[in-house]
C-alpha cells in the first residue's frame, strides 16, 4: 500500500501566506492600488484588519480570504499563472521550512501538497516538487476570474484528498505535517504526524496531541 507523503504548504512547507502572497506578488504587476487595499486589509496595525477579524468571528466565516479574492475579478487565468509561477519559484529559493525539508528528504513516498491556498500557486509548488496537491479553487469565467471561490477546503482537507487519491489513500500509514490546527483530525491519522511550530509556546494549543514538534527554522 502506498505511503504518501501530505503536507500542508503556508506556514509549513513555506513562511508565508501564499494566499496574501500570491496576490501581492500578482497586484504589484498590474493595478498598484490594489496592491494599497491588500495592504491596509492585512498590516498587523491596520485598524481594518480588525474590524475584519471581529466579522470573521461574528459571522464564522474567512471574510478577508472572500475580500481578497474579489480583486481577482476580471484578471485573466493566463496572467494570474504569470504571477503564481515567478512567485512560487521565488517562495521555494527563499523561504523555505529547513526543519520540514529535512523531514521530507528522509521520508520516502508520494508527496501530496494539501493547501487551503489557491489553486494557482499551489499547482505551481507541487510542480516544482514532482508532487500532486489539493487546493482551494476559483471560478473562471472565458478565461477570467470572477472573484469567487468554487472550492474552498478550508477545514475539507480529508475529503479533498479523498476526491484525489481515493479513499485507500488513508487506509495505511502516512506521514502529515501541518502548522494549523485546523488539520488536526489530518494529523491525528498520520504515522508519523509532524506540527510546525512558529513560537515554542504555540505548543500547548497542541495539548493532547501525538506529534514531533518542528521549529518553522
Amino acid at each position: 500500500m502506498t505511503s504518501y507523503r501530505i503536507v500542508d504548504v503556508c506556514g509549513t512547507l513555506v513562511r508565508d501566506d501564499t494566499t496574501i502572497g500570491l496576490l501581492a506578488w500578482h497586484f504589484a504587476r498590474s493595478r498598484r492600488w490594489r496592491l494599497l487595499g491588500l495592504n491596509l486589509l492585512t498590516a498587523r496595525a491596520s485598524p481594518l484588519r480588525v474590524l475584519v477579524a471581529i466579522a470573521e468571528k461574528a459571522m464564522g466565516r474567512h471574510v478577508l480570504k472572500l475580500l481578497l479574492v474579489r480583486w481577482l475579478r476580471g484578471d485573466t487565468v493566463a496572467d494570474v499563472a504569470a504571477s503564481a509561477s515567478d512567485y512560487a519559484d521565488w517562495l521555494l529559493a527563499n523561504r523555505r521550512v529547513n526543519s520540514v525539508r529535512e523531514v521530507l528528504a528522509a521520508a520516502p513516498g508520494p508527496l501530496v501538497l494539501a493547501s487551503a491556498s489557491l489553486e494557482p500557486v499551489v499547482q505551481v509548488i507541487a510542480a516544482r516538487m514532482n508532487a500532486d496537491f489539493v487546493a482551494s479553487s476559483l471560478a473562471v469565467e472565458e478565461g477570467r476570474y470572477t472573484g469567487r471561490y468554487i472550492n474552498d477546503i478550508t477545514g475539507r482537507k480529508r475529503e479533498a484528498l479523498n476526491d484525489r487519491l481515493g479513499l485507500e489513500w488513508a487506509g495505511g500509514p502516512y506521514l502529515a505535517i501541518s502548522d494549523n490546527l485546523t488539520d488536526r483530525a489530518l494529523l491525528e491519522g498520520a504515522k508519523p504526524a509532524f506540527v510546525v511550530l512558529h513560537n515554542p509556546g504555540h505548543k500547548t494549543r497542541w495539548n493532547g496531541m501525538d506529534a514531533e514538534f518542528l521549529l518553522a527554522c
